[in-house]
């Protein structure tokens, strides 16, 4: 997930401040990476389920509600695996890079 934007980072850069036969390989290769990059999609769905996460792990492990960990580990002995989720600080800054790439490249293809 780190290379190919890094990769798109670089050749547009490229584009925009090459000489004409570097500009016009960095636009072409920009232009046929551009529909892999997908950094804004995973940004977006990691959001999301992390934070959809967070309230359904709580929910199993609060005896009140349903208690299922509990009974769980009545029954089997075991304890019960939960996800334990939190929204931290660089998943957002991966969604805000992400967002500023994305735009960066359509800039690119749209000027080019």
């Amino acid at each position: 997930t780190l290379v190919v934007p890094l990769l798109a980072t670089c050749l547009g850069v490229l584009a925009w401040l090459g000489d004409g036969k570097w500009s016009t390989k960095s636009y072409s290769w920009l232009f046929a990476l551009h529909p892999v990059l997908g950094g804004l999609v995973f940004a977006i769905s990691l959001v999301a389920v992390i934070n959809s996460l967070t309230p359904f792990a709580s929910s199993l492990l609060e005896q009140e509600s349903s208690g299922l960990c509990t009974k769980f580990n009545e029954i089997t002995g075991e304890s019960c695996l939960v996800v334990a989720a939190k929204t931290l600080p660089g998943t957002w800054f991966y969604l805000v890079q992400s967002l500023m790439l994305e735009l960066f490249v359509i800039v690119t293809l749209r000027w080019g």
